[in-house]
């Protein structure tokens, strides 16, 4: 039962609760998953059973995608629509030549402060924990990567707001809420998400993404480990470099059939460890022999 089922995940869920229930459907509590999603997010929640949460740390680094709701003119605590409103500022015109404009500006590297509100940890502490406990704290920006923007509706405004969707494809670690306070920033007001679903994690589409239905019918689709790690070269053991893999030792990279900085080793099917390139050798990152 090792392997990944990506989630379609549905609105008002937490992560943690779309894994309990993976695990009741499943009969297993290892169960995990890759890249939390708040509770107004939908989309692509991958979910890792069994030996495969051991992959996490190889598809936590992953680029994703997401088609994201702003609503421009007021800004919350949250930075989204679930958070007390903080700021309003009557929205009357925004023509979709400066949205568009503004949107071109941000692709690239950024500086991104996380929201007060996020699971990001500050001396083994939630930032979420300090701002319940109305404590302040240090916050470090990051610096996340904006690969692409694109507004992919038109822009409503009623009622003294402004409204519009758009695609973006960014690297691990950015806050779309923040970029949504960003984009109102560029445009001299203040915003904050409305909505956001996740159509991508690394290799993963929602176009693959099980329901929460069929995850408990039993319909879902697993992914073995070997094809979530299909990015990988992959070398198969032989007489000369099973006994070293399966005892988790190094690899002399004469014996390997690939100059890749990590690799995969599997045995009739099934994967066994994940090298990474040291010097002339290759050294265990992680073994899954067990599961032979």
């Amino acid at each position: 039962m090792d392997g990944i089922i990506v989630v379609n995940k549905e609105k008002d869920l937490t992560s943690h609760q779309v894994v309990n229930i993976v695990r009741r459907a499943l009969g297993t509590r290892r169960v995990g998953h890759v890249g939390t999603l708040d509770p107004l997010a939908t989309g692509v929640l991958v979910v890792c059973v069994e030996g495969a949460t051991k992959l996490s740390p190889f598809l936590m680094t992953d680029d994703k995608e997401y088609q994201t709701e702003i609503i421009v003119g007021i800004a919350s605590d949250t930075e989204d629509i679930t958070g007390t409103i903080t700021e309003k500022m009557e929205v009357n015109s925004l023509s979709q030549e400066e949205v568009d404009k503004v949107l071109s500006t941000l692709v690239g590297d950024l500086e991104q402060l996380p929201p007060l509100y996020s699971a990001v940890k500050i001396n083994g502490k939630k930032l979420y924990e300090y701002a319940r406990a109305n404590v302040e704290v240090d916050r470090k920006p990051r610096v996340i990567t904006i690969k692409d923007i694109k507004r992919t509706s038109n822009i409503e405004i009623k009622d003294g707001l402004a409204k519009f969707s758009f695609w973006t494809h960014v690297s691990k670690g950015t806050y779309v809420r923040t970029l949504c306070t960003e984009i109102g920033k560029r445009l001299g007001y203040p915003a904050l998400m409305s909505g956001l679903t996740r159509v991508r994690s690394g290799k993963f589409k929602i176009e693959q993404a099980n329901t929460i239905e069929e995850i408990q019918n039993g319909t879902y689709k697993m992914i073995s480990m070997l094809e979530a790690l299909s990015d990988f070269d992959q070398i198969e053991l032989d007489n000369k470099t099973e006994k070293l893999v399966l005892n988790g030792m190094m690899v002399p990279t004469n014996l390997v059939p690939s100059s890749a900085d990590m690799i995969v080793f599997k045995q009739v099917g099934q994967l066994v460890g994940i090298y990474e390139k040291n010097n002339f050798n290759y050294k265990a990152v992680r073994i899954w022999k067990q599961y032979l």
